[in-house]
């Protein structure tokens, strides 16, 4: 099984890799569908370290040069 985090021990590791955020802010992100994918366990909500770390590198944007 995979290791997994409560809201709490998310913002930690977020925070150990570089993301500060607060418990409250990634509760919003989590409403938005803006935050990590989240596993729903009965009423409880948890983060495994696979969706925290693909949340952390971010999407990737192309873009093009303006003279091209």
């Amino acid at each position: 099984m995979p290791k997994i985090y409560n809201t709490i021990a998310a913002v930690q590791y977020l925070a150990e890799n570089g993301y500060n955020t607060t418990k409250g802010t990634l509760e919003v992100k989590r409403c938005q569908r803006r935050g990590p994918e989240f596993i729903r366990i009965e009423n409880k909500l948890f983060y495994t370290k696979e969706s925290l770390d693909a949340f952390l590198s971010g999407k990737h944007v192309k873009t093009v040069d303006a003279g091209a």
